[in-house]
């Protein structure tokens, strides 16, 4: 489908433009260094990526996610935090 062609697209532009700027590589991850211990920790930090608009600045608390979590949406779905992380910081 013509969606999924155009999110690889994207995909594939916003790492070349971070490969040639290098841009992509700062150290964004603003919540701690271990994954939430309790629910009540996991939502507050939930909220926190939120309030820093992590989608838009690429700001996001890497531990909330597993290395090997999965993430979907109408135009693409992918495995991985890592390349979570990476597209959000293309997309900044």
């Amino acid at each position: 489908p013509w969606d999924r062609a155009v999110w690889s697209a994207a995909e594939a532009l916003g790492s070349l433009r971070a490969a040639v700027t290098g841009s992509g590589d700062e150290d964004f991850d603003s919540g701690d260094a271990e994954p939430a211990r309790t629910w009540d920790e996991l939502l507050q930090r939930l909220r926190a990526d939120y309030d820093r608009d992590y989608f838009l600045t690429g700001d996001v608390d890497v531990q909330l996610y597993s290395e090997d979590c999965e993430f979907s949406d109408p135009f693409a779905g992918f495995r991985g935090r890592e390349r979570f992380v990476r597209n959000l910081r293309n997309l900044a």
